[in-house]
């Protein structure tokens, strides 16, 4: 039965899609470190932000590994090509997906300093990421899509009054978002690099030929109640 499963994605479709958004994720927090050092603090935060959502998207091609064509997997990744805040509410995913696709390495099982070095990089990942929503005042991350706006649009204040990105963005909000977004990707290049991305899809490959139905149905089960999680909070 396994190997007549109709799922909705190949796997090289979903490495493609993992590289691809890697790769551009990495763009744009370079573009944003430019920015900064420049001073160019509004468009930096706006650059940020899309980083972040290009990871937040990541999350849902993970989900398509093992996802069946009319399952709330493949239909949430095509709502995150389309919506700003379904690719935010993944970030917190974002550290999860690094240390899975890391996990595939081999030096996980034999060295302790690798896995220390994960463990870090989460925990800094983490702090930097609560920085933010504390600045925010903020629960999730789904607010940044409004401060992207803010960053490359001039707005218009009580009805009566327009203000540049520049006048209206906090340069320190922007380098605690950059800070938080250069750390993701970061952590994520580490996780994909020395094969680690081809070992994790070979593994998802193994896995879809001996999967059972009642296998597959659980991790349709898990994904549903993962997605819950996210957008309830």
């Amino acid at each position: 039965m396994a190997g007549n499963r109709k799922y909705s994605k190949s796997l090289s479709f979903i490495e493609d899609g993992f590289a691809a958004c890697s790769r551009n994720a990495i763009d744009l927090v370079g573009a944003a470190e430019k920015l900064s050092a420049e001073n160019y603090h509004a468009p930096c935060l706006s650059m940020s932000v899309l980083a972040l959502e290009e990871m937040g998207k990541m999350f849902f091609i993970d989900g398509l590994l093992f996802a069946k064509s009319e399952g709330a997997k493949a239909e949430y990744f095509g709502k995150s090509l389309k919506s700003h805040n379904v690719k935010l509410a993944a970030v917190p995913m974002i550290s999860a997906l690094s240390v899975m696709v890391a996990r595939s390495d081999p030096r996980f099982d034999k060295q302790e300093m690798f896995r220390r070095a994960l463990a870090i990089g989460h925990e800094n990942w983490k702090r930097a990421g609560q920085e933010v929503l504390d600045r925010a005042g903020q629960e999730n991350f789904e607010f940044l899509d409004r401060w992207k706006q803010s960053g490359f649009y001039v707005s218009l204040i009580n009805g009566n009054k327009f203000q540049s990105p520049r006048d209206g963005v906090d340069p320190g909000l922007s380098e605690c978002v950059r800070t938080f977004a250069h750390m993701s990707a970061t952590n994520l290049e580490f996780s994909f690099s020395d094969g680690n991305l081809k070992r994790y899809i070979e593994q998802a490959r193994s896995i879809r030929s001996k999967l059972s139905d009642s296998d597959h149905q659980s991790l349709e089960d898990d994904a549903e109640q993962m997605i819950g999680w996210l957008f309830d909070s």
